[in-house]
Parts: C-alpha cells; sequence; structure tokens
C-alpha cells in the first residue's frame, strides 16, 4: 500500500502541475490510500486507481494542449461575405473580405484617404489594375505598394500578425458594391507553418502552429495543395472525391481538386471547362440566378452530396455554363456556403484539411440576387447595336420564355422604346407594369409577344 501512495506522490510533483483539478485527483486518492485498510475493500482498490488514472489523463492532455484563441468573424449584411475584424498599425480598426482566393490586402481608396499613415510617400508604388476573375469587365485602376522587407503596413487578427509584402489601394467599394468593408485580404504566405480553424457553428477563427496541433479524430481529412506567393499570399486546392445526387435520382461523382474560394458564396462551382457539366445540362429543376454582369447567369441545382460517410441533402451545385469566359485559373471551386456545413481546419505545413459536420448549417444568402430571364449575344450587341438572345431560362417559371420567346430571336422594341436607347431606369420601371410588349423578328419575319410580368418573382437566393 505504501508503494501506491510513493506513485501517487510522484505524479502530484511531475506531473501537470498547472492543473488544479489533477492536484485535486491527487490528493483525493493519497486520502483514500491512508485510510485504514479495513474501509475499503480489496477489489475496490483496482477500480479506484483505474478511475484516478483516467482522470490524470484527461486532465493532462486538457493542460498539455495548446489553448486556442478566438477571432470573431461575421457574415455582411450588403453582401454574402465572410468579414474578418483586423488592426492596421496597432490602432486603426477596419473589416475585411476575407477571400482565400485572392493574396495580399487590397485596401479601399476612401478609407486609406482617412488614415494616410497607412501610405508613407516613401514607399515604392505603381500604377497597376485589380478586379474579380468572375467577371473581366470589372477590371479597374490602383495603386501597388511594395515594401518586403521593412513591412510597412502593419495588419494583424487578432493578435496575430499577417505579414504580406505588398499591398494595393483601390476603389473596392464602388466596384464591388459593399459599402460597409474596408477593403480584402487573403491569408499570408508567411503562415505556411501554421493551422487556421474555422468554427463555423460559433463563427471564430482559430491561428495555431502546426509543430503544436494534431487533428481532432472526428475530422475527415483530406490532401490540400498550397501554392505560395512570396510577397503575397496562399491559395488553397483540396482533393474532394464528391458524389452528388440531384432531385431525379441521377448521381455523378466528382473528384477533382477544388480551389477554395472564401470569396465565393456558393457551395460547388462548376465552369464552363468542367468535364461534368454535361450531366447537369439538361436537368429542368436548375434555377437561373442573373449575375452582376451583363447577360450572363448561372444555374443551380439542389443536391445531396456524400463524401465519405457524410451525405447531405443540403447542398447546390453551381454551373458558370455561359460562353463569356471568365479568367479564373479553375474548373471547380468550393465556396463558403459548402465550407459551412462544417468546422475545418487548413493544415498548411501538412497540407491537410480537416473536415467536422456540424449540425446548425444556415445558408448565405444573397439577398440581391435576381433571377435570370435572357440574355443577349455580347459580341454582335457591341459591334452592331443588335439584340439577338443567346440564352433564355427554360423552366416554368420564367414568363419570358413561357410567353414565346425563344434562343435566336432579335428584339426592337419593349412597350414602344427602341430596345437599344431604353435606360436602366426605364427597364426597371416596365418590369413593375403588368405586361412588356416586345416587337421581334424571328426568322426575317415581324412579331408580337406580351410577358406576363410576376410580380411574386423571389428576390434573394
Amino acid at each position: 500500500m505504501r508503494n501506491l501512495e510513493t506513485i501517487f506522490s510522484q505524479l502530484r510533483n511531475t506531473m501537470c502541475e498547472t492543473s488544479a483539478l489533477v492536484q485535486q485527483t491527487i490528493q483525493s486518492a493519497l486520502r483514500q490510500f491512508r485510510k485504514p485498510y479495513h474501509r475499503m475493500e480489496h477489489k475496490h482498490w483496482g477500480i479506484y486507481l483505474l478511475c484516478s488514472l483516467a482522470v490524470l489523463h484527461i486532465s493532462c492532455d486538457s493542460a498539455n494542449k495548446v489553448e486556442e484563441k478566438h477571432i470573431p468573424f461575421e457574415f455582411g449584411e450588403e453582401a454574402p461575405r465572410l468579414l474578418i475584424p483586423v488592426t492596421l498599425h496597432d490602432s486603426i480598426p477596419a473589416k475585411l473580405v476575407f477571400a482565400t482566393s485572392y493574396g495580399s490586402p487590397l485596401l479601399d481608396s476612401a478609407f486609406v484617404s482617412q488614415h494616410p499613415s497607412l501610405t508613407p510617400e516613401d514607399i515604392p508604388s505603381q500604377e497597376t489594375e485589380f478586379g474579380s476573375g468572375w467577371n473581366p469587365a470589372s477590371i479597374t485602376k490602383c495603386i501597388l505598394y511594395s515594401d518586403p522587407e521593412l513591412e510597412t503596413l502593419k495588419l494583424k487578427l487578432g493578435e496575430n500578425p499577417m505579414s504580406f509584402g505588398n499591398w494595393t489601394v483601390g476603389n473596392y467599394r464602388k466596384l464591388f458594391g459593399e459599402n460597409e468593408v474596408d477593403g480584402i485580404t487573403g491569408i499570408p504566405s508567411a503562415d505556411s507553418t501554421k493551422v487556421w480553424g474555422f468554427n463555423f457553428e460559433n463563427n471564430y477563427i482559430t491561428i495555431q502552429e502546426a509543430d503544436s496541433f494534431e487533428m481532432p479524430k472526428e475530422y475527415m481529412q483530406f490532401p490540400m495543395k498550397v501554392v505560395t506567393y512570396p510577397a503575397g499570399g496562399m491559395t488553397i486546392h483540396v482533393n474532394l472525391p464528391l458524389k452528388v445526387q440531384t432531385s431525379d435520382g441521377d448521381t455523378v461523382t466528382i473528384h477533382r481538386d477544388f480551389f477554395v474560394d472564401t470569396g465565393a458564396w456558393e457551395d460547388i462551382i462548376l465552369t464552363s471547362e468542367a468535364s461534368e457539366l454535361a450531366f447537369f445540362d439538361n436537368k429542368k429543376d436548375a434555377v437561373w440566378i442573373a449575375t452582376p454582369y451583363n447577360g450572363l447567369y448561372t444555374r443551380n441545382h439542389a443536391v445531396k452530396v456524400s463524401l465519405g460517410e457524410y451525405e447531405n441533402d443540403s447542398f447546390r451545385v453551381t454551373t458558370y455554363d455561359h460562353n463569356h469566359k471568365t479568367t479564373v485559373s479553375n474548373s471547380y471551386f468550393i465556396g463558403l456556403s459548402f465550407l459551412k456545413h462544417f468546422n475545418v481546419y487548413f493544415d498548411f505545413q501538412r497540407k491537410v484539411m480537416g473536415l467536422k459536420p456540424i449540425p446548425n448549417f444556415e445558408r448565405i444568402i444573397d439577398k440581391h440576387a435576381r433571377r435570370y430571364h435572357m440574355g443577349f449575344n455580347m459580341e454582335i450587341m457591341n459591334k452592331q447595336q443588335r439584340f439577338i438572345v443567346e440564352t433564355i431560362a427554360d423552366n416554368k417559371e420564367n414568363t419570358y420564355y413561357t410567353a414565346g420567346l425563344r434562343v435566336g430571336d432579335e428584339i426592337i422594341s419593349a412597350n414602344g422604346i427602341l430596345w437599344k436607347d431604353l435606360t436602366p431606369e426605364q427597364k426597371e420601371t416596365m418590369c413593375q407594369g403588368d405586361y412588356i410588349r416586345f416587337k421581334i423578328i424571328r426568322d426575317g419575319k415581324n412579331m408580337e409577344i406580351s410577358v406576363p410580368i410576376n410580380k411574386n418573382e423571389p428576390i434573394g437566393y
């Protein structure tokens, strides 16, 4: 019996000295061992010893675990974006869009004008361009500041420095219509030895060194490819074997390297180069959404996704299947709504992504999204000022389609006004009425088609 007391005394002196629970457990065990032998039956000693050691193991594991510091994030009110609170120059608070597709920070020019210390005159700078890869027409001018050695732009997320060798200043708010934010940023390349965690149950980020991190057992793990830009940031590709089932029961496996883009609010995105796109071409239940770019659209399919033993029917596949090219660098993407189904770890050192399904998924909604009706051949429109219908949403909810408009029709006028002379305000006013009377040319013949306006058409998606 004295030997057991000696063991516990040694444990008290050597194990988990900072844990109050462990100290209490050891003291309790010692008190029990000092009792007269007849007060505890011999067979109970083993059980008590095992229980005490189990508490010691759990407590020591907890005590030795690196404390995670939670950095809260939020989702935008104006746009479906993940927003992070940062501090610039140790005292200037800012709210930035967090996009893993983006590199070094871009700060809004109006925000910078209020804080001139962000752009010292002695820092090398040059004029360049920025915009969205989803819309090549959205390019605008900006100023690039480059300072890879001095790190003049001091940016912190919580207590974590985000070190970039360059940053840009441009009119972000005007270009993207997001007045609630001060710019955008990605993950710095300097964090290649760290682990970023995103807890979508409670909306916080954790950042820790990879050497002190072990992926929790309940997380599914998938291999990542990380592309590092020394002066900028990192981009992430993750290999996922997704089994996708549409509402009609058809299935397709999409086992690809997906580009992770938290700047995109959708779930799973396929562009026109994706070979699996043909699987979705004949699905008639797609919701067509107009993009903010003239004449373009996405088709959105509600699907069930299986990933290993996990499956969930609240996913969507978004297809960019129009003929107008984007400048995005990949054909397969997972966006913010995909990630929000899980708690997520990005281990940049081991190049592994961990996913743990969560029960309280809540979809991000683009409250400004409008249903797509029809679009024109942009080349003919720009060169000849003729408006030839190139695409039309072929679903029963689209009254333009059910009223009889078809691909190939040339739109001449609407409600007696030449289409080429219509202003955006006039088009919006027409959509508030009961009908739009189109005069068209089809196969060389003049026709008139009246399209009833669906005033109950939903806005937002």
